[in-house]
């Protein structure tokens, strides 16, 4: 089996707040970027996630699309999206759809060069709950020139003083996000609310995925009874918390598969599945082949997480 970089291999970890926290390309500068392919009808298992980085995602071909705390969009060729930072999202498939994409992934420390720079220009968006996410299209001039600005990171990522570019390139995106985009205070307590509870319990997820966990094990991590957590997963995830947490357990098994020498049984049980063929079925269903026939079939490829498709 072909062993990938740790960086490779493992993009996110989980922070003290259950947040993702990058292995960034290079770990002491906070970008993540990256240029990845998905052919037509490729099948992959991914979670909701957030994280205090701010993302990017041009889609240079194909299409796919995106959810953003339960609100999907679809991204057309040539068009990107920014998530704020700390926002629950993932990118789906759009219908098995070919897709190819650059993806920019930069922590805001990058703009901090001082206190009044912070606490003027990029707090006011950063934490501004009404502004989850900003869809750019290259029909407007401005939001144009953010998409090209997302290219020349990528292709200066490995340049010698690249990095010099890539923050002066996220001040000039940051600079045309500042003075065109409208930030409304907060109008919704309620969904804040909401979604604090969905975090705890997608935390208590992450946590306890490999155990014998119940639905009322994960309502209670979020203080609420089993038809209010469901509710909520429904409206911010498109799930049910048993899919959520079977979705995860797969992803996780992905990782597994490509990088150990795990039996399949080793797997199953590592990931939470209680017996081998209960966790191949469930497998086949979501990727659309046995574990087995995926670790043979795709050992050339990395794992395959949320950030393969950034």
């Amino acid at each position: 089996m072909n062993k990938q970089s740790e960086t490779q291999r493992n993009q996110f970890g989980i922070g003290n707040d259950k947040s993702q926290v990058f292995k960034y390309n290079n770990p002491e500068f906070p970008a993540y970027i990256t240029h990845n392919s998905v052919g037509d009808n490729f099948r992959f298992s991914i979670t909701d996630h957030w994280h205090d980085d701010i993302e990017f995602m041009l889609v240079v071909k194909g299409s796919m699309r995106y959810s953003v705390e339960g609100e999907i969009v679809r991204l057309m060729e040539g068009e990107a999206i920014m998530v704020n930072s700390r926002k629950l999202h993932v990118c789906l498939s759009d219908n098995g759809a070919a897709v190819e994409t650059i993806c920019v992934i930069m922590h805001p420390m990058l703009l901090a060069t001082s206190k009044y720079v912070d606490e003027t220009f990029i707090e006011p968006v950063i934490k501004n709950e009404s502004f989850t996410y900003l869809i750019l299209n290259p029909t407007r001039l401005w939001q144009y020139d953010v998409i090209e600005d997302i290219k020349k990171i990528h292709d200066v990522k490995d340049k010698k003083g690249g990095e010099l570019l890539i923050i002066k390139y996220f001040f000039d995106i940051w600079n045309r996000i500042y003075n065109n985009v409208s930030l409304k205070e907060p109008d919704n307590t309620r969904n804040n609310h909401h979604l604090a509870i969905l975090k705890d319990m997608i935390s208590f997820i992450h946590e306890h995925y490999k155990e014998k966990i119940s639905l009322v094990d994960i309502c209670e991590a979020g203080g609420v009874g089993k038809t209010m957590g469901t509710n909520i997963f429904n409206m911010y995830v498109n799930k049910t918390p048993g899919e959520f947490l079977k979705d995860y357990r797969i992803q996780k098994s992905i990782y597994l598969l490509q990088e150990t020498d795990m039996t399949i049984t080793e797997i199953c049980y590592e990931t939470g599945f209680a017996g081998a063929s209960y966790f191949a079925e469930t497998f086949k269903k979501q990727m659309g082949i046995n574990p087995l026939s995926f670790r043979k079939e795709k050992a050339s490829h990395r794992a395959i997480t949320h950030y393969d498709f950034l």
